[in-house]
């Protein structure tokens, strides 16, 4: 109890984001204090390498969390809607 946790936000993509992705749900901190970090309103991608695969990864979100109680705690999901670009196949 008491002791900070904190919990990171990032999207990993291999795909063209399109345009401005909504979010449809935020994470809920029961059981916790919790503290705004970083909120990103604008996101910057970077580079990453996993197991082979090269990725944009971007930064959504830090908090830090202070569980009040003892047990299992859990934090609900970070939902977002992201348009992705596909391109078409041209047609002979």
């Amino acid at each position: 109890m008491g002791e900070q946790v904190t919990v990171t936000y990032k999207l990993y993509t291999r795909l063209n984001i399109a345009s401005q992705m909504s979010v449809d749900k935020l994470p809920q901190y029961q059981g916790f204090w919790a503290e705004e970090l970083e909120t990103a309103r604008n996101i910057s991608f970077t580079r990453e390498v996993i197991d082979g695969q090269q990725y944009s990864v971007g930064l959504l979100k830090r908090a830090a969390l202070f569980p009040n109680q003892a047990g299992k705690l859990e934090v609900t999901p970070f939902e977002l809607t992201i348009p992705i670009q596909v391109q078409k196949k041209k047609s002979k």
